[in-house]
């Protein structure tokens, strides 16, 4: 018999994504479900939607709570599941038919408490697939995770997120894994790590199932939030002491040096051609990237070649100006952005 799955999606003015993402959870292939539906205070009308979804199907429930973010949305999610496996689903995105059927079967099979599956990105506005696909299949150990495996997940972004994963409730409960408030950006990533640098199996079906809508455009400037540099640089602390627990960590400590370099190197693109900040405010939160010296670290290891060695000489001598000047220069911001 198979055994009960349940997927948390949350819901914050999702209005016009909720039919698509229902369609498409109550097309699948895998029986008994239940679905939950986590209205996050939405203004808009997802939560009567969502009402009528769940008097209609039997397997459907819904949640109302205060807006508080998606990280207490999957919280209260996971609080209400009553599946033996746990799956998450953005309102927005989609879902195939057989996601269930085939990664539950293979966590069942191999008793994984955590189990990654492939996914694809569709830029909406442009109407355009873009894959990195995973060519690895692997069941194993967190041990034999860590050696074969962990570089690839990283590399092709599959670790980053809970929605193209499989977890075993019992294992989130046992290890008082949640999803932190306190982190607002890249916070997928920050639990996906915590499940798996705990988990004792994990498994790995290289396999399209999920399709990450790009619904937002316009460029990276427009996304800037003055929390991202911290953010990710607790998750790199983090990264760190998980790899450093193993002797041989080298190449894997490496993949998040690449990851935390064009991250930080991204929001200091932000940071510095972003208009509406404080011009003091723009330089002090500049210098206090200089001195993190882990950040200066992982852009040298992560290579310095053309614009990366100029940056990263401007960051090991805490020419906060330059580094302002020298982005606002590539993409072609006069100084009156100042």
């Amino acid at each position: 018999m198979n055994p009960l799955v349940s997927i948390v999606v949350p819901v914050y003015n999702g209005e016009r994504y909720i039919d698509d993402c229902m369609k498409r959870l109550l097309e699948q292939t895998y029986a008994p479900l239940e679905i939950l539906l986590v209205d996050d205070g939405s203004g808009d009308s997802s939560g009567g939607i969502c009402d009528r979804y769940a008097a209609a199907v039997s397997h459907v429930r819904v949640i109302h709570q205060e807006n508080g973010g998606p990280s207490r949305a999957r919280n209260t999610g996971i609080a209400h599941a009553q599946g033996k496996y746990l799956m998450f689903t953005d309102v927005d995105d989609l879902l195939q038919a057989d996601a269930v059927e085939k990664n539950v079967r293979i966590a069942e099979e191999n008793d994984a408490d955590v189990l990654m599956f492939g996914f694809w990105y569709y830029d909406v506005a442009n109407d355009r697939k873009v894959t990195r696909p995973m060519k690895t299949s692997f069941c194993g150990s967190r041990e034999e995770f860590f050696r074969d495996c962990l570089v690839e997940t990283v590399e092709t972004e599959v670790i980053n997120a809970p929605w193209n994963k499989v977890f075993r409730r019992e294992f989130l409960r046992e290890q008082n894994l949640a999803f932190d408030p306190q982190i607002r950006i890249y916070e997928d990533l920050y639990f996906s790590l915590q499940a798996v640098s705990r988990a004792h199996k994990i498994a790995v079906n290289p396999k399209l199932f999920y399709q990450y809508n790009v619904q937002t455009q316009g460029t990276q400037l427009n996304s800037y939030d003055p929390r991202f540099f911290d953010n990710i640089t607790k998750i790199y602390h983090y990264a760190m002491d998980f790899c450093r627990e193993f002797p041989e960590h080298e190449e894997q400590e490496m993949a998040f040096c690449r990851v935390y370099s064009g991250l930080g190197l991204t929001f200091l693109k932000q940071l510095s051609c972003r208009r509406g900040i404080d011009d003091s405010e723009r330089k002090e939160i500049v210098r206090r990237i200089c001195r993190e010296q882990d950040f200066l670290e992982a852009v040298r290891k992560s290579g310095l070649q053309g614009k990366r060695r100029l940056l990263y000489l401007l960051l090991k001598t805490q020419s906060t100006r330059w580094i302002i000047a020298l982005y606002r220069s590539w993409n072609g911001i006069q100084q009156r952005c100042f």
